[in-house]
């Protein structure tokens, strides 16, 4: 046994093992049955709420909440296992590796009518405090070794267990032993974590479901380890069974069964009634964590954090995993929306169980979709109640709505890694040993849309309460033609609405002037004091019209057209945004600029203007359209001239041009359409009717249409027209084995070739990087929207490439810098390229040597390079532990190959491709990837020793997008031999 401590000081008093520090003990029969075994639905009986560790209570918490007390032991935590783990694991390739045993670092706390218990791994004890304004302790108990978990509270019974090897059923109205077990053999004792415990503590906490008891003990296999089942009143009956897997994190339970988390490994599920095993969710010996959440929808299992830094589910019935969100410190559940936060963000998703893979077969996993990620630094905990997410981060708690909008905030000391919401309260349990509870005080008044009617004297306006605060409410709403702020007296008129609930608040005033400006704010009072909007409002009874004042848009030169907005109002001191829907037959972002759908008249002026900017849009033949601007509800009177339009008129037509040739796809032999594919023409000789003469300066004149001439496809010439031949990449929207295109030219009057060819338009937006490296000098240029070019050190124009020129790269010191970061982020994407690698022994390439990086940068965490490995192979190399992923050919041969890697996050899957043929798959889409340093081409950013490339490059590009197979090999047939891609026939031009 530990030694007697000495008294100490502070608001625990001393006592013997058993003894109380308040009440004296009340004389409880140990049969004695339990009231109720359901919590109250405002309370938070266990750490996360429930057994299934959901963290997500019904209980609405209303905000701003404000700090009732603190509750300060004086002790911080002492984890069980150090927060600082050695970070990698060179041995199994793991690396930056996050705390996998993290159960203890605060003291949690359980709720239940009207107070809060928590434990202490420092002192040993378990303390009742009253949830009221000062937090006061009713009695504190005892234990002989730390205490690690939290509580579980069951009507008037507590469960809790320890160090000590006991497990303990108290008194909840004085901490009075109801009754108590040691499953552990004898009482033998060890030094551990600075303090006497048992060989066989309890480290999974105590777990209540329908009136039984659940807990482990234990924590060397060859000691045994034992997971125990006893009826909740009296400790009998049960069942005990031996693990042989040591026991570590909070007990789950499920309908029907019960999960024990292992620490570093995955959690083993038992069947709760007879406690046979019923398997381990098992992936690999080392990947798992003793964090664990049951979906109560599905009954799937997560846990982490695995050797990947992620939170991964499991179908408890197949083992299978169905998600990995990597990164992910903490996360709930509620029905298709997760939620969850890493290091810097929080994030939403939805899913849906309708999963398939990149060939159109259900996956059986859950396809998830980011619904809105938010920079918030709140790392450490997560909780829903009622319809608010609250997060916790260092010396900071706050609170987000359900969009992601952070909705309140407030200090505490320490790291927040403990969060509980019951009964109008919420309990922030922090690192250095303190218990934050913040409860609603003020009102709450949420800024809203206003005005809902306004006529020649009287208008409506309304607001929104949402929250009465601490008290009951009322609510006033102050309103004139001067703004007297947060000042009642100096507000000229005042409309009294009584007390109120939440929700939407609404009043009329009348006797207003015609064409003057008014302001209003409503105020709620409690018994707390007053609280105000966040901002007045203003509207006018002045009438708003609108008028075409350039009335006629044009393609032909880009001519604008514009609207005049105006007020009738004497007072125009104030500015006034007028809100406004557009109609026509135009179509925003295609035939004009979009419009921001409101105007700002600027003090002091009586009107704006709202331009119609056209675009040279893509459709030919086109009649004229209409753009249609009506002015909407807003604070002012709408005139009787309220709509107002423009007309565009086209000036895209074919009749100009005297050759067309029709092509006709041959090579492409897939069944899957390709949207938006950037097919190779070759222009030459070939092509019927086709001579250097026929064509304008420059080849202005060059055109793509569909086939029927009704749409223009964007383009871009690589190649500079010589000797009567380029290299011409068409868009096409939608690609067959049986599309058609046609080519236009020999048309004098086209001095200048169209916007599209040199603004990225050929390249889909998905595109994040084009680079076709045929320049003869200088920057290597991005050819998609991006523009992130790039800058050559030590590299060669290499002589004929695949499409044009391409690069050749020494191994040494050779390499591009790009100039921005790729914005790949937690994302499908596919590179694909050219290369010509040396056979060994030749150009100075050695037998061993790594042939080298592609695309890298890596000294980012989490990083990926594409490259090749030693062997030749392609490679995908994870520069943070996660296992490398490689191809089987070796390149090194003197020849050109195409080459693809695809990552397919929806699938969870990565694919490699040479020539067109897919030679490996891997099930696993590897670790997240947001890029914070600029990458580069040939090499990555280390300054020494970087496995550069060796070899030429040529049509290196990037998408964000998981290509399929059909696409890469269309990609390879067509840019390997564009003559037998397309057949050419002669056509007839207008």
């Amino acid at each position: 046994m530990r030694p007697t401590p000495k008294p100490r000081t502070g608001t625990l008093a001393y006592r013997r093992p058993g003894q109380l520090s308040h009440f004296p003990t009340l004389q409880v029969l140990a049969a004695l049955c339990l009231a109720c075994m359901s919590p109250r639905a405002d309370d938070w009986p266990m750490r996360s709420h429930d057994p299934q560790r959901s963290g997500i209570t019904p209980e609405s918490l209303s905000i701003p909440l404000s700090r009732a007390w603190t509750h300060t032991t004086n002790r911080t935590p002492t984890p069980a296992w150090t927060e600082s783990p050695a970070r990698h694991d060179y041995l199994h390739n793991y690396y930056d590796l996050k705390p996998r045993q993290a159960f203890d670092r605060c003291f949690d706390v359980a709720v239940a009518d009207g107070r809060v218990y928590f434990a202490s791994s420092q002192s040993g004890t378990v303390t009742c405090l009253l949830a009221n304004d000062n937090g006061d302790v009713v009695w504190t108990f005892f234990t002989d070794a730390p205490v690690r978990f939290a509580p579980h509270v069951v009507g008037e019974r507590l469960y809790v267990g320890s160090d000590d090897g006991f497990m303990y059923c108290l008194d909840t109205r004085d901490g009075t032993v109801v009754w108590k077990e040691r499953v552990g053999p004898t009482a033998e004792m060890l030094w551990g974590n600075e303090n006497m415990i048992s060989v066989w503590p309890v480290r999974t906490g105590v777990l209540v479901v329908d009136d039984y008891v659940y807990w482990t003990a234990g924590l060397f296999p060859e000691q045994g380890i034992y997971v125990c089942r006893r009826k909740a009143a009296d400790g009998t009956g049960g069942w005990t069974h031996t693990l042989k897997r040591p026991a570590q994190g909070y007990l789950l339970a499920s309908r029907n069964y019960l999960v024990v988390p292992t620490g570093k490994t995955f959690p083993l599920v038992f069947d709760r009634g007879t406690g046979a095993p019923i398997g381990d969710i098992k992936k690999s010996a080392r990947d798992g964590g003793s964090w664990a959440l049951i979906e109560a929808a599905t009954d799937r299992i997560w846990s982490g954090p695995n050797t990947e830094n992620a939170l991964q589910s499991f179908d408890r019935a197949t083992g299978a995993r169905t998600a990995a969100i990597r990164g992910a410190n903490c996360l709930v559940v509620d029905g298709a929306n997760t939620f969850y936060n890493t290091d810097s963000e929080l994030v939403k998703v939805t899913q849906s169980e309708d999963g398939v893979d990149r060939r159109g077969k259900k996956s059986g996993r859950a396809r998830r979709q980011i619904v809105w990620s938010k920079k918030a630094p709140f790392p450490h905990s997560l909780i829903k109640a009622g319809a608010l997410i609250f997060a916790g981060g260092r010396d900071r708690v706050a609170a987000f709505g359900e969009n992601g909008e952070k909705l309140w905030e407030a200090p505490v000391d320490g790291r927040a890694f403990g969060l509980a919401a019951a009964d109008g309260h919420l309990y922030v349990s922090t690192d250095a040993g303190s218990i934050h509870c913040f409860k609603a005080t003020l009102p709450h008044l949420a800024h809203k849309p206003r005005l809902t009617r306004l006529d020649n004297s009287a208008a409506t306006v309304t607001g929104y309460l949402a929250s009465v605060g601490g008290a009951p409410a009322s609510v006033g709403l102050y309103w004139g033609r001067k703004d007297g702020g947060t000042v009642p007296d100096a507000w000229q008129q005042h409309t009294e609405l009584g007390e109120r609930l939440s929700g939407t608040l609404s009043a009329t005033i009348g006797d207003l002037e015609t064409d003057a400006t008014y302001y209003s704010r409503f105020a709620a009072t409690n018994s707390y004091g007053t609280a105000w909007e966040e901002a007045s409002d203003s509207f006018t009874t002045a009438e708003v019209a609108i008028a075409a004042a350039d009335k006629q848009a044009s393609e032909d030169g880009l001519v604008p057209a514009s609207f005049t907005v105006s007020r009738s109002v004497r007072d125009t001191a104030e500015p006034l945004t007028v809100d406004y829907s557009v109609g026509g037959t135009a179509k925003a972002g295609g035939d004009y600029s979009p419009l921001s759908g409101s105007v700002v008249i600027p003090a002091g002026s009586r009107s704006a203007t709202i331009t119609v900017m056209p675009l040279d849009d893509l459709q030919l033949n086109e009649d004229k359209e209409t753009v249609v601007v009506t002015i909407a509800p807003g604070p002012y009177k709408i005139g009787p001239i309220g709509t107002a339009r423009i007309t565009i008129s086209d000036h895209d037509s074919m009749d100009g041009w005297r050759h067309k040739a029709k092509l006709t796809v041959t090579g492409y032999k897939g069944q899957e359409a390709l949207n938006d594919f950037p097919a190779l023409v070759h222009i030459d000789e070939c092509i019927p009717g086709f001579s250097q003469d026929s064509m304008a300066q420059d080849w202005a004149d060059l055109r793509f249409t569909d086939a029927e001439g009704s749409v223009a496809l964007p383009y871009q010439i690589e190649t500079s027209p010589q000797d009567g031949e380029a290299h011409v990449w068409v868009r096409i929207p939608t690609l067959t084995a049986s599309t058609a295109i046609c080519m236009w030219w020999g048309n004098s009057q086209c001095n200048a070739p169209p916007s599209y060819t040199t603004d990225g338009s050929t390249w889909a937006p998905h595109y994040v990087g084009v680079w076709h490296m045929n320049a003869e000098s200088g920057t290597v240029r991005d050819a998609s929207a991006t523009a992130n070019h790039g800058q050559p050190h030590d590299v060669k124009r290499a002589g004929p490439g695949v499409v044009g020129r391409g690069l050749e790269f020494d191994g040494a010191k050779s390499g591009v810098k790009l100039t921005s970061l790729l914005p790949i982020g937690h994302a499908d994407n596919t590179l694909s390229l050219w290369i010509n690698v040396p056979k060994v022994g030749e150009d100075g390439l050695g037998l061993t040597e790594r042939v080298g990086v592609i695309l890298g940068s890596f000294n980012d965490t989490p990083n990926s390079n594409w490259e090749l490995h030693a062997t030749g192979a392609m490679r995908w190399y994870w520069n943070n532990g996660h296992p490398d992923r490689r191809g089987k050919t070796d390149l090194r041969d003197g020849t050109w190959h195409h080459l693809a890697w695809v990552r397919d996050c929806q699938a969870d899957k990565l694919y490699m491709y040479v020539d067109g043929e897919q030679e490996k798959e891997y099930a696993d889409a590897g670790a997240d990837i947001t890029f914070t340093t600029l990458h580069a081409i040939g090499a990555d950013n280390r300054p020494k020793g970087s496995p550069r490339f060796h070899g030429k490059m040529d049509e290196l590009r990037i998408a964000r997008a998981a290509r399929p197979a059909d696409w890469v090999r269309a990609c390879f047939a067509n840019q390997s031999s564009p003559g037998t891609f397309w057949s050419c026939t002669p056509g007839s031009a207008p």
